[in-house]
């Protein structure tokens, strides 16, 4: 998760769009909102609103929102008082079985083996 970061593309946009979209999505993504809600709360159509934030930061909206929303359920699992179904769903994934590919893809392994291996680590 540490490489994490968003590149500024230098391509000629609309930067307070850009910053208004980073800014709700970041306050928003617990809410499990998706891209279709993002576009109508700034009156744009979704292609229009996935492939400005992609021109941005060189990474599509939908791959952000993963990535914040497992950057916080790992958060939540390190605390160890609740379960991963609980963190998951905290976290604005739609179901266990969105989650989990998430985690997987990402990591390559399921939530349970990578908290192990961090508190071996």
């Amino acid at each position: 998760m540490d490489r994490l970061f968003l590149e500024n593309t230098n391509e000629p946009s609309d930067h307070t769009l850009s910053s208004r979209i980073l800014f709700y999505v970041n306050e928003n993504y617990k809410s499990g909102i998706t891209p279709a809600q993002i576009a109508a709360h700034f009156g744009y159509s979704q292609s229009y609103i996935s492939r400005h934030f992609k021109s941005c930061f060189n990474i599509t909206l939908i791959k952000y929102l993963t990535i914040i929303r497992l950057k916080n359920a790992i958060m939540l699992m390190r605390e160890g008082k609740h379960s991963t179904t609980y963190c998951s769903l905290e976290s604005g994934f739609s179901s266990m079985r969105t989650f989990y590919r998430a985690f997987y893809t990402e990591f390559g392994c399921s939530p349970k083996e990578y908290i192990k291996k961090e508190l071996e680590g």
